[in-house]
This record gives structure tokens, C-alpha cells and sequence, in this order.
């Protein structure tokens, strides 16, 4: 896929001092004045994934990394990432069947606010925040809701839960300019993730076609993606944060079709010094850096 680089740059700034090993959590004036009144663009010079190093417990340093990466854009398998094609027919035949536990379970989900095909979108908005100043939620909700609507999609082959899904991806996908803030990262890692495992099944099964796009890039969602999205999670940062940001990588890179940035997160899931890696949890405890906030939070890291 090429994809080409937006002639307007991102508007955030990014500094830090790497020498120190310091973590510079400063939110500028700026991003605070631009989000409450709206603007386009805003300034936020921080960075999560500048952190002193976190001794690491164990050693995979004489793991062969690349016998676990792709040769080429055919090596993916579509749909992937959380859902295969097996996957969802494996689904769907349950639940037409009525066989439990899918079936009560079905009727659960369909009956959540982000499965209707009438959920009211939230977005989008042309810069998104979560850190000091938080203006996210918007954004995690309709991800949440593109998600749910394209498995109702595929479950009920009902058109409006396609025209819900895909309208929420074409909507952010065409209007999102920037993301900001000191915790973007577990936005784009969790948040993000979602987002493109609706886009994935609507791309592959539904037959979706991004609004925008082109084959010469420059427009449309997987230009914002690889941009606007990936790039921010190239920066591995320390505990759960990496974790998400190697777990979106991934998932992005599978909707890209882009052998480099998958390779790149596979290596990093192995050999990056953040407590989401298996290196960082302690062989005899299983117990990770993030054990001194609580267990549900070491539990992130492993699911």
C-alpha cells in the first residue's frame, strides 16, 4: 500500500531529554486554551514513551525474533487481528442455531446501547486528548459502538447496522487531524485498537470501501492510520503503556498489510524492556512493575 505523507504536519510538538532518562509531563497552555474552544490544533510537548529503563527479570535476547515475522503483504490473513473469517461464522452459526451460550449471550449484546444500529454518534472531533486535558470519550464511544454495530453487521446481516459502523469509520477516519495528550497512547493502544478491528471486518467481509481513499494515498482511513495512529505508538513506553501501544501496532499493521510495522512490534513484543513484555514478569510470581497499583492492572498486560 503506498501511502503518502499529509502535506500538513501534526500539530503537537514532542521533546525530550533522553540523556536524563526524564519524562517531561508538561501540557502547554496551548492544548488547554485550543481544546476548550475548540480549535483545529494544539501543542503538547510530551511523551510517554520516554522512561528510565525497567530492569528487566528474565532474557529472551537468544530468541530467533525474526522467525516470527512476515516476508510479505500476502502472509497476512484477512480478516484477522481479533476476528478470522472461522471466527465469525463460528459465531453466527450459534447463534442462528440457538445454541448456548451463544445464544443468551447474543441477546445481551444486541440489546447494549453500542449494538443498536440507531446508537448516536458522538464524533467526530478534529483533535482528540486523554492526559492532563481529556476529550476522548467521545472517540472511545463510537470506536466501541463501529465495533459492535460491524459483529451485529455480520451476525444479522441487517444493512443498517453496516451503514452504523461503517459511517462511524468514514466520519473519524476523514475528520481526525491530531492526537494529544500524556496517556495518548493507551488511547490509540486501547481505544485505536478497536477502531480497526471494526474497520477489518467491514473491509474484508463487508465489502467497505474508506471514504476518501485512494491508491495513491494522501486521503482517507488507512492514511489516517499509518500517520496519525501508528506513528504515535513507534515510541514503546514503559508498563501497560507499551503493551498497548505493541497490541495496536500489531493490529495496525495487520490492516495496513505492512510487513515493516509488524515486524517492528513483534520484535518489540519480545525484546522491549516494558512491563507488557514477557521478559518483565517475574518467572516464580508472575508479577510485573505495574503489581504496585493493583492486579487488574497487571492483568492488562496479559490479556
Amino acid at each position: 500500500m503506498l501511502l503518502v505523507k499529509p502535506q500538513t504536519p501534526s500539530s503537537f510538538a514532542v521533546l525530550a531529554d533522553v540523556a536524563q532518562s526524564q519524562h517531561k509531563r508538561i501540557v502547554g497552555y496551548a492544548a488547554i486554551i485550543a481544546l476548550n474552544i475548540g480549535l483545529a490544533h494544539a501543542t503538547v510537548v510530551d511523551i510517554p514513551g520516554i522512561f528510565p529503563a525497567i530492569p528487566a527479570v528474565a532474557s529472551f535476547e537468544s530468541i530467533d525474533t525474526a522467525q516470527y515475522f512476515k516476508g510479505n503483504p500476502g502472509d497476512f490473513v484477512h480478516p484477522g487481528i481479533w476476528h478470522t473469517h472461522e471466527d465469525l461464522e463460528h459465531i453466527r452459526g450459534n447463534v442462528l442455531h440457538n445454541k448456548e451460550p451463544w445464544a443468551s449471550t447474543y441477546e445481551r449484546f444486541r440489546a447494549d446501547q453500542y449494538s443498536l444500529a440507531n446508537y448516536t454518534m458522538q464524533g467526530p472531533a478534529a483533535v482528540i486528548s486523554r492526559g492532563q486535558v481529556s476529550n476522548y470519550s467521545s472517540f472511545a464511544h463510537d470506536a466501541r459502538a463501529a465495533w459492535q454495530n460491524a459483529l451485529m453487521w455480520y451476525i444479522t446481516r441487517d444493512q443498517s447496522h453496516w451503514d452504523r459502523s461503517t459511517s462511524i469509520l468514514d466520519s473519524w477516519g476523514s475528520n481526525l487531524t491530531d492526537i494529544v495528550g500524556i496517556d495518548r497512547s493507551l488511547l490509540i493502544g486501547l481505544d485505536g485498537d478497536l477502531f480497526v478491528n471494526a474497520a477489518e471486518i467491514m473491509r474484508w467481509e463487508g465489502n467497505w470501501a474508506e471514504s476518501g481513499g485512494r491508491w495513491q494515498g494522501g486521503s482517507g482511513f488507512s492514511n489516517q492510520l499509518y500517520w496519525l495512529f501508528s506513528r504515535q505508538s513507534i515510541a514503546i513506553g514503559q508498563a501497560n503503556y507499551g503493551m498497548a501501544s505493541i497490541k495496536a501496532l500489531m493490529s495496525f499493521a495487520v490492516y495496513l498489510d505492512d510487513v515493516q510495522l509488524y515486524n517492528y512490534a513483534v520484535h518489540a513484543f519480545i525484546h522491549d524492556r516494558c512491563a507488557g513484555a514477557l521478559a518483565m514478569y517475574h518467572p516464580e510470581t508472575g508479577q510485573s512493575v505495574e503489581a504496585g497499583r493493583d492486579q487488574g492492572i497487571v492483568q492488562t498486560s496479559l490479556c
